[in-house]
């Protein structure tokens, strides 16, 4: 038996690192060889080492640039990366070098998914599948697709065909638990889920998805805190019942304005303390992803400082320490936006406008002493409140 062929054999049980090192003694053999450079950079990039992966298959291609597989797994790397300008301009190269293959449909598909372009995505799902009807990934990442465009009962119906034709498929269980989480059937999602996760205990989106229903299962998150975190659509009928409503409605704004605020903003932060508090449960703590272990350390870090500055604020009545506790608290709610903001832009929207209300909070000060501390104040609650209640309306949890 060749190197090449145990590096197959280790590649198919998961065993990627040993893989690669029966891949480099076929390579010292055969220095030419870009089967096996290939599959290098497949290995590296399954073990998460996304950089090390575009480094051999980008050195692949510079000796062969038509060859397809690499041109399709640095696709893959890119997203991984965030890089998602450099996937597709890699996707739309597969598709030119091999425009019958489902593949590479596939690939573009991914790449305008996590652009967020899901009628784009849809659409080349639907071309992959035109060329292979049996592709199960075209199907997965089509059920995906649905599920993100809030159309669940037709990636259900996916779903359940792919089940029906391999009961073990992680990628599917983990598909099947997001939308029976979207369609609260936890008992249901939290049964897919660990399925999922028995399968393929690294899925992070399985791990997201779970934490959710966690939450959901909570007795403060379904009786309190599931209201804060729905979107909300205005149906209106008009008729003289509606227009006292209004009437009613607007006399009342700014008690319910600030009712609104209030509600929201208490949520919002109880949503991060639960994350909080499974870091320091038993079992817990590996759903999360580093990102959510990193906030939620920060969270809880600033927190404690936050309860300092209103303790000495409160018992030897300084101004600055008020000052101090109303900027660290604006800044901690705009961190835990800036964490909640998926696209970058949504970041840079996040920190343009914590430093337009930081700005505005202490220009009172700045202008007319610690006396303006008040106006400094309303300053903060006010955008809080605006940047707070944007999120919470769009459905972040």
């Amino acid at each position: 038996m060749s190197y090449y062929e145990k590096a197959e054999i280790l590649f198919e049980q998961g065993n990627y690192a040993k893989a690669i090192d029966f891949y480099k003694l076929e390579l010292e053999r055969d220095p030419d060889d870009n089967y096996s450079k290939t599959s290098i950079g497949s290995c590296y990039y399954n073990l998460g080492e996304y950089d090390l992966s575009l480094e051999i298959l980008t050195d692949v291609i510079s000796n062969d640039p038509h060859h397809w597989y690499s041109n399709y797994l640095i696709v893959f790397a890119f997203i991984a990366l965030d890089k998602l300008d450099y996937a597709l301009n890699f996707a739309e190269i597969t598709l030119d070098l091999d425009p019958e293959n489902e593949l590479a449909f596939y690939a573009l598909a991914t790449v305008e998914y996590h652009k967020d372009n899901n009628l784009t995505a849809l659409k080349l799902c639907n071309n992959g599948l035109g060329i292979n009807p049996e592709n199960n990934a075209i199907k997965e990442l089509k059920s995906k697709i649905l599920i993100s465009s809030g159309e669940h009962y037709k990636a259900s119906k996916i779903t359940d065909q792919l089940l029906e034709s391999d009961p073990n498929n992680g990628d599917t269980h983990a598909l099947k638990g997001a939308i029976e989480l979207n369609n609260e059937n936890y008992k249901e999602a939290k049964n897919h889920l660990l399925t999922a996760l028995s399968l393929n205990p690294n899925d992070q989106y399985s791990k997201d998805n779970l934490v959710e229903v966690l939450k959901a299962n909570s007795f403060l998150y379904k009786h309190f805190m599931k209201r804060a975190f729905n979107k909300y659509t205005l149906d209106l009928k008009f008729s003289f019942g509606t227009i006292l409503y209004l009437i009613f409605a607007i006399k009342l704004l700014p008690i319910l304005i600030g009712i609104t605020l209030a509600f929201l903003l208490i949520n919002w932060y109880l949503s991060v303390w639960y994350e909080v508090a499974m870091m320091v449960r038993k079992g817990y703590k590996h759903l999360l992803n580093e990102s959510k272990k990193m906030r939620a350390k920060i969270f809880f870090f600033s927190n404690c400082v936050l309860l300092t500055c209103l303790t000495l604020a409160i018992s030897y009545e300084q101004d600055w320490l008020w000052l101090l506790f109303v900027l660290i608290f604006t800044t901690l709610v705009f961190f835990i936006s800036y964490s909640e903001a998926e696209k970058k832009s949504g970041q840079k929207t996040c920190i343009i406008f914590l430093g337009a209300v930081l700005i505005l909070t202490i220009s009172p000060i700045i202008s007319g002493g610690i006396d303006e501390l008040l106006s400094s104040i309303i300053i903060a609650v006010v955008g809080i409140g605006l940047y707070g209640i944007t999120f919470s309306l769009n459905g972040v949890k």
